[in-house]
């Protein structure tokens, strides 16, 4: 029987952190109506790289009008 192990990765703003203690910052791009974007394109192939497959995902907010938005990205991959 296959089992999983899984991953967890929070996204806030231009940066990210995983339930392994992993982190880092996301590569920013200007728009051209202005103001920054964040991809989480280098992210995600890094650890398709690893073997993480893409599961589930969740945004979030926290304080009045959501101040604070970040959301949780969710992975899995065969134990070895």
């Amino acid at each position: 029987m296959q089992k999983w192990e899984y991953l967890q990765v929070r996204v806030n703003g231009a940066f990210w952190g995983d339930s392994t203690g992993r982190r880092g910052a996301l590569p920013t791009s200007k728009l051209l109506i202005g103001g920054d974007w964040h991809s989480t394109g280098p992210l995600l192939s890094s650890l398709g790289e690893e073997g993480w497959e893409l599961i589930a995902s969740a945004a979030s907010s926290e304080g009045a009008y959501g101040f604070r938005f970040y959301y949780d990205l969710f992975f899995k991959r065969p134990k070895p």
